[in-house]
């Protein structure tokens, strides 16, 4: 099926490296229009590859995450993907400053005895109480929520 059926997947827009798309930067002027124009959906699969910063620097970080709150503030809805450190238990990898900057985050995980069971332990929430969710792929590709 093509994406006439998704008429929102008509305006998807992506950039990577295997694409023609100039991008010049998290902190450039054209994304941060594009941002104010669009209130668009922006994901940055993963942070380490947004930034040349030392991600274990609060301060350094504090810049790079400045980026992303200036993008959400231009109206732009944005969600960056980062990562433990393997075999850890910790949430996160890296300075302090880059959880201090979320609105919300959440601490994703498989199941490790059902590896379509997934868990999202929210870490934190400026607005609400923080919860667990778990969603199970279901038939077809459908996610259910879990037990």
């Amino acid at each position: 099926m093509g994406l006439t059926g998704f008429p929102a997947l008509q305006r998807l827009r992506y950039w990577g490296l295997w694409t023609p798309l100039k991008f010049t930067g998290i902190n450039s002027p054209e994304l941060l229009e594009w941002a104010k124009r669009t209130q668009g959906f922006v994901v940055f699969d993963s942070l380490v590859r947004f930034h040349a910063s030392n991600e274990n620097d609060n301060l350094e970080m504090a810049r790079v995450m400045g980026w992303f709150i200036e993008l959400a503030r231009a109206d732009a809805t944005v969600l960056v993907l980062h990562h433990t450190p393997k075999d850890s238990q910790v949430k996160f990898r890296g300075a302090q400053e880059i959880l201090a900057a979320c609105d919300c985050a959440f601490k994703v995980s498989k199941d490790p005895t059902d590896r379509r069971l997934v868990t999202l332990d929210q870490i934190k929430n400026r607005v609400a109480e923080e919860r667990v969710f778990k969603v199970k792929l279901g038939q077809k590709g459908r996610f259910e929520w879990g037990d």
